[in-house]
């Protein structure tokens, strides 16, 4: 499914689910990280809409846009032309399970948690 992914996204060895939830106002990316008891919390990732933390770009609805997860210590590695015709290569890895949004000929951005909030890391394509 496009819009729902799994992993450990906080490497507490419990599994959490990323979502897009679509509303009348706009979407959300939401990672619900499971507790000990059982049951989730909702973090708030990226949201449309007037005061929305999407970044530029963003705000359009998610239709081209997949998740996906990038298990821990996986490698992700994206290559491209440099100006000089030379081969640009960027490899990527993280210490816990990284949620993965590709936006359809556009870029990939991944969040990843560093122990109290999402970070971002971005590849574009040229």
């Amino acid at each position: 499914m496009p819009f729902i992914t799994w992993g450990d996204y906080t490497g507490d060895g419990l599994t959490d689910v990323a979502v897009i939830l679509l509303g009348e106002a706009g979407w959300k990316l939401v990672a619900f990280h499971q507790t000990r008891e059982g049951s989730y919390d909702p973090v708030v990732i990226l949201e449309s809409g007037p005061g929305g933390r999407a970044a530029a770009g963003e705000a359009e609805a998610p239709k081209d846009r997949w998740l996906a997860t990038l298990g821990k210590g996986e490698k992700y590695a994206a290559s491209s032309v440099g100006a000089a015709g030379m081969e640009l290569r960027r490899e990527i890895k993280f210490g816990v399970d990284a949620i993965e949004v590709e936006i359809k000929e556009g870029s990939r951005t991944f969040y990843f948690w560093d122990g109290r909030k999402y970070e971002s890391y971005e590849f574009g394509y040229e």
